[in-house]
Parts: structure tokens; C-alpha cells; sequence
């Protein structure tokens, strides 16, 4: 089970990628990543970021998670 600080960071990662698959601003995406200031979540913003573009199921939202991975 999730801490509620864990679920918190998941929670807002959900919504900063949401914004990033309306936005396609990779600087912006990395840089609230970077705001999280959680460097032992980074692992969990990779997973997070892979289940919801393979979710979300078009190639458009995989390439940009892609982009963003690449750019992090």
C-alpha cells in the first residue's frame, strides 16, 4: 500500500502529464517534474508515465512519454 505522500506524487504526476499530452511542452513537463523535488520517486514518474500512455492507447501520447523520458 501507497503512503498518502506517494499517492500524492502519483496523483500530480497523472495531472502534469495530462497537461504535457494537451500542451506537448516537454520543457514544461520536465521542469514540474523537477518541482516534485522527490528524486527517489523518479522511478515511480517513469511507470506512472509509461502505464498512462500505454492507457490512453494512441501513439501520439507514447511518443510524447517517450520524448519526455529521453528528455529527463
Amino acid at each position: 500500500r501507497h503512503s498518502n505522500d506517494t499517492q500524492k506524487l502519483e496523483t500530480t504526476t497523472k495531472e502534469l502529464l495530462e497537461e504535457y499530452f494537451l500542451s506537448y511542452d516537454v520543457d514544461e513537463a520536465c521542469e514540474c517534474i523537477r518541482e516534485l523535488d522527490s528524486p527517489g520517486f523518479m522511478h515511480r514518474v517513469v511507470v506512472v508515465s509509461v502505464m498512462l500512455a500505454c492507457a490512453k492507447g494512441t501513439p501520439n501520447e507514447r511518443k510524447l512519454v517517450a520524448q519526455l523520458l529521453q528528455q529527463m
